[in-house]
């Protein structure tokens, strides 16, 4: 790392994939856990704030500083006996050699060291949250960036004029029912992941890209959305 801290914001996976990419440590906390007060946010629904550090405790340095609360106090930690889930969600498709490579050998060196390692299904309910991401994601675009597109239509990137010219045709029903389908789901995926002390799930299909490109989100947006 160039710097000790750097502070962002995540929409779809800005702050996990890039860690992940650079090989460093992030954390993307709970939708509304740090305010985005005087950003400018790409989603009003979706946008958290976050950071990206050298270890796990400039992690916890961070979340001191930001008052980060768990709703349960803290408890004593080993590995041997701990139950972790292995999710993949819908988008495992998209897994390249190395992430599958990867998590495989997350889930081997766990057991060798006496840890229960389940792999997690989830019900087809879960299936469309990419797509409600999606739908939340390009309708909040087009409010948020309107005032752009009218000024500086030109400087825009093309993304963010597609979503103000709702080139996607989202409906204002569709972003309602996306956030109501979402909230449903939530007391679903709390009472599955509270089985375990901690659930491994993909952050990148594979190694970043060449060149300028971020890489694909596909297996963020299941999360952000929550």
């Amino acid at each position: 790392m160039h710097v000790p801290i750097a502070l962002g914001t995540q929409t779809g996976g800005s702050i996990v994939r890039p860690a992940s990419f650079n090989g460093i440590f992030a954390m993307k906390p709970t939708w509304g856990a740090i305010s985005t007060e005087g950003q400018k946010v790409f989603s009003e629904i979706l946008d958290t704030f976050g950071f990206f550090v050298r270890s796990v405790e400039d992690l916890q340095l961070l979340a001191d500083v930001y008052r980060l609360r768990d709703d349960q106090p803290p408890r004593a930690f080993e590995i041997q006996s701990s139950r972790f889930g292995v999710l993949k969600t819908v988008q495992w498709k998209h897994a390249q050699r190395g992430t599958i490579d990867a998590i495989n050998t997350a889930t081997r060196v766990l057991r060798l060291h006496g840890a229960i390692v389940e792999e997690i299904y989830l019900s087809s309910n879960f299936d469309n949250l990419p797509l409600w991401h999606k739908q939340i994601m390009n309708t909040d675009g087009a409010v948020i960036f309107y005032n752009e597109y009218c000024t500086n239509k030109d400087k825009l990137p093309g993304v963010l004029v597609r979503y103000v010219e709702n080139q996607q045709g989202y409906t204002h029903k569709d972003r309602l029912d996306a956030m109501d389908n979402i909230a449903r789901l939530r007391p679903e995926v709390d009472e599955i992941l509270g089985r375990y002390t901690a659930v491994i799930t993909p952050s990148t299909p594979g190694e970043a890209p060449e060149g300028q490109n971020t890489g694909s989100p596909v297996f963020n947006t299941f999360w952000t959305v929550g």
